[in-house]
């Protein structure tokens, strides 16, 4: 008997919905968790909503006793699960109670958790790769001043209680931003670094036990404002020793699972931005053309033989497919409206034929339904800023 996949709904939903057209062409079989809050449920709507368990619903992690309390509930009736790994504070959680998940059989598909930390955590990814060649922007050694315009504000690691204290990179490009992020610039518990401009790439890889199972590399063509989701994209290539460096970073971590390690280009050197050790959001991408990175997830932890490592687009040498995200197009209209910044465009690109990640046979619905959505949170959010819209 197939063991079932498990995801949890709103923990990236792009993610999760390219892993359900992986996995139910594969009769693998799925159960999605929805949450307890009333928030807008995207595979409602879609062919797979009868995947989504009608007797329970699970709490915010951010109350981690009463979320693991349900989830051990959930798993001593549901054995011997396989849970993705898709929204950060879940795996983080999941990690601080890993003897619960072995009690039931189940398994988080990740690395081990100091190796998950250590390659996730900005800076010890920025003190990791300079070991293995790889350059990084320049980190500050200490507060940056206006004259260090333009520089990202990072967490050194993830805050396990962030509260209103921001858990991710923050693009501080002008004296207003600066002014905006000075509570965070005194906090010891982040650092700068310069921020780069030029091309945007993501290399995405599977490995088990340090080996590559299979990569592909995707060409970042438009992100949202502040740095946030990308929005298109299409497939791209890096050179042959670039490749080899994070290969190498990931075999001394003895890495098993998939991760996307994100680059700039500028001029003709390399620069490591950081690494998310997890599925990732134009993860649709690789699909479309030929790289079935939750099929050899689920394999790799399943302890089922893997395909020999390809590093090959097998359609997008003949027919290119891109990857495109309306409903981020949209937010990110609405947040560069409410004045988060602008649009990062890292040119265009010839020859793709691109589809958006909801409108499809599958989730057209979900794809209606996902932009009155973003329309709706932007208003709600003026109304509880007291801005006008």
């Amino acid at each position: 008997m197939t063991d079932p996949v498990i995801m949890f709904v709103g923990a990236n939903d792009r993610a999760i919905i390219t892993c359900l057209r992986s996995l139910c062409a594969r009769d693998i079989p799925v159960i999605l968790l929805a949450p307890l809050s009333d928030r807008f449920n995207p595979f409602q709507f879609t062919k797979y909503r009868s995947l989504i368990a009608r007797q329970f619903r699970f709490p915010s992690p951010d109350d981690s006793t009463s979320f693991l309390g349900h989830l051990d509930y959930f798993l001593a009736r549901h054995r011997n699960v396989r849970l993705f790994p898709t929204g950060e504070k879940i795996i983080r959680l999941l990690h601080r109670d890993l003897t619960m998940l072995s009690r039931h059989g189940a398994i988080l598909c990740t690395a081990t958790p100091d190796s998950y930390a250590l390659v996730s955590d900005k800076l010890s990814f920025a003190q990791l790769c300079p070991q293995f060649g790889i350059k990084v922007p320049t980190v500050f050694a200490a507060k940056p001043g206006y004259d260090d315009l333009p520089f990202v504000l990072k967490p050194k690691a993830h805050c396990k209680q962030a509260g209103d204290k921001p858990n991710h990179p923050i693009l501080v490009l002008d004296s207003k931003q600066y002014e905006a992020c000075e509570p965070w610039l005194q906090d010891d518990n982040y650092f700068a670094q310069s921020y780069l401009e030029g091309e945007s790439f993501y290399y995405c890889a599977a490995y088990s036990d340090g080996n590559r199972k299979a990569a592909f590399t995707q060409r970042n063509i438009c992100q949202q404002p502040g740095g946030k989701s990308i929005v298109k994209a299409a497939p791209g290539d890096l050179p042959d020793s670039v490749k080899e460096k994070i290969d190498a970073l990931m075999a001394a971590q003895n890495w098993s699972g998939l991760m996307m390690f994100e680059l700039r280009r500028v001029g003709h050197e390399f620069y490591g931005i950081e690494i998310n050790p997890r599925l990732w959001g134009p993860v649709q991408l690789a699909l479309d053309n030929g790289i079935d990175f939750p099929r050899i997830l689920y394999q790799i932890f399943a302890g089922i033989e893997t395909p020999a490592d390809t590093d090959a687009h097998k359609r997008s040498e003949t027919e290119p497919r891109g990857y495109l995200w309306l409903g981020g197009y949209l937010q990110g209209l609405l947040m560069q409206l409410s004045g988060y910044g602008r649009f990062q465009r890292f040119g265009a690109q010839k020859e793709v034929s691109f589809q958006d990640v909801w409108l499809r046979r599958d989730s057209c619905l979900a794809f209606c339904f996902d932009m009155v959505f973003v329309v709706m949170k932007f208003i709600l959010g003026c109304l509880k800023r007291g801005k006008k819209f």
